[in-house]
């Protein structure tokens, strides 16, 4: 339906999938993809932004009020907190299980905590994490520990592989799991309204790769060592 192209069966990715690639000199897009970005420590934070946005319009009814947990503080989850805590005034805490990660969020301003630390007093957490072999327990589940009964979590992290839970779990307490998946046109009219809000120096989390060095560099570290980055950019 119009608005909702995010939920297309055929949906491409311009410069990701079906249309392009990410290393292309050019592309032909539609002029309602461009954006006038004036700092250019933005460009690999766009989509995500975009995700948060439409994070945040999927439980806006629930916020400001909220106080809001965020599994996961990677590219997606520390983008996310930024735009819940300066566009939707949300109380924003952040938590990981790698350990640099959670650092790097604290000093570029955020409320931050360990996961031993954390207590059933959240209305919405967030799960940005998704799939990690590291993780003893899938983060979409542990999350409903976090949230107090009536409360919500909202999963945006991706899981390829069947999970087993007791669903008394959840309707007792009458905990809600929510989803949310990408973006659409509804929120990118709003993104220049969000780029003026974010307080977020982007420019402090992005660790430049040179291109000649993008598999030990990049796709190796994406992989086996996630801690050591929260975004990494090839130049080219």
């Amino acid at each position: 339906s119009c608005g909702n192209e995010h939920l297309c069966p055929q949906i491409a990715y311009i410069g990701l999938l079906g249309e392009h690639g990410g290393f292309a000199t050019y592309s032909v897009v539609p002029k309602e993809n461009v954006f006038s970005v004036n700092d250019t420590s933005l460009m690999s934070f766009i989509e995500p932004i975009l995700v948060g946005i439409h994070a945040g319009r999927n439980v806006q009814h629930m916020l400001p009020a909220s106080k809001v947990l965020v599994m996961g503080a990677g590219g997606v989850g520390v983008t996310l907190a930024a735009v819940f805590r300066d566009y939707f005034q949300t109380d924003i805490t952040l938590t990981d299980i790698l350990p640099n990660r959670l650092e790097r969020c604290a000093e570029v301003g955020f409320k931050t905590l360990e996961k031993e630390f954390l207590e059933q007093e959240y209305d919405i957490v967030i799960d940005c994490a998704g799939s990690d072999p590291v993780s003893q327990r899938s983060a979409i589940f542990e999350a409903f520990d976090y949230v107090y009964s009536g409360g919500t979590v909202l999963n945006l992290g991706t899981y390829f592989h069947s999970l087993s839970f007791v669903p008394a779990g959840l309707t007792v307490p009458e905990k809600q799991l929510r989803t949310s998946f990408a973006y659409n046109s509804k929120d990118e009219k709003i993104l220049p309204d969000v780029l003026k809000s974010l307080k977020l120096d982007f420019s402090l989390l992005i660790e430049e790769v040179d291109f000649d060095r993008i598999i030990e560099e990049a796709y190796f570290r994406s992989e086996v060592d996630k801690d050591s980055f929260t975004r990494l950019v090839v130049k080219p």
